[in-house]
């Protein structure tokens, strides 16, 4: 299931929901937790749910998350064997979710899958943007929008309760958990 997180607006809102929608298979879970909406932006989101456009809805007051990436309620809000956390900031092509799962089955040491370059990422001179790409390793992922296994996430978040509620250590415990980080580009 992919969790989105939205906070810039009726307009942005409405193109991640209708663009995610367009890029997804069909089945697949769409749940927004909202930050900080004015009331038109939660009608819209409330008439989307009760169309069964998207699966789940929360909605936040203004700076709850304080950066949290979001694992502790995303577990709730769909279902399926992979979480997706999206930032309604970004735009999404068609397959990009099958690209993910299919790069986190082959490769079994993978925790988590980040699509937004790394600070200091360099594609490398001359070479073309393709689609069909390997996953690069990294130290340290941007968790706006991510993708990783609903399993590891319930795992953490089992071990993490009572601890530093938020404070997002997930990265640690995967690399603890002796899995790996990547960034797949694309």
């Amino acid at each position: 299931g992919i969790v989105a997180f939205v906070s810039h607006g009726l307009p942005v809102l409405r193109t991640v929901v209708r663009g995610l929608r367009e890029t997804l298979p069909p089945g697949s879970e769409l749940a927004v937790v909202a930050n900080g909406l004015e009331d038109y932006d939660a009608t819209y989101l409330l008439r989307q749910y009760l169309r069964g456009r998207i699966h789940g809805l929360q909605y936040e007051a203004d700076g709850a998350r304080d950066g949290h990436c979001g694992l502790d309620i995303a577990p709730r809000l769909v279902s399926g064997e992979y979480l997706a956390r999206v930032d309604d900031t970004l735009q999404f092509k068609s397959g990009w979710l099958g690209r993910c799962i299919e790069a986190l089955e082959a490769d079994p040491s993978l925790g988590c899958l980040s699509l937004i370059p790394p600070t200091g990422y360099q594609r490398g001179r001359g070479r073309p943007r393709t689609v069909h790409v390997e996953p690069i390793a990294v130290d340290h992922l941007d968790m706006r929008c991510f993708v990783t296994r609903r399993a590891l996430v319930e795992q953490h978040e089992r071990q993490r309760m009572g601890d530093r509620p938020q404070c997002c250590d997930f990265q640690e415990y995967l690399r603890t958990a002796g899995l790996r980080l990547a960034f797949l580009p694309g």
